[in-house]
């Protein structure tokens, strides 16, 4: 899933069953964040997002930003 947001970088470019799964999460939040096993801490799956219409655009950054005070 990691490939494909950062190989495409649009949802709408992603294969079906990548968007199926990338919706099922995505909400409206500036940020996407992929965990599993090893990719945690640090957060190695982060990219900040920007939703269009019915599509998201994806930006990898190194990390999660710091909450907000």
């Amino acid at each position: 899933m990691a490939a494909s947001v950062d190989r495409c970088h649009h949802l709408g470019a992603m294969p079906e069953g990548i968007v199926k799964e990338v919706e099922y999460v995505l909400e409206p939040a500036p940020y996407f964040w992929l965990v599993g096993p090893g990719t945690v801490d640090p957060a190695a799956h982060v990219w900040q997002v920007q939703v269009d219409n019915l599509n998201a655009s994806f930006k990898r950054i190194p990390s999660l930003p710091p909450p907000p005070a």
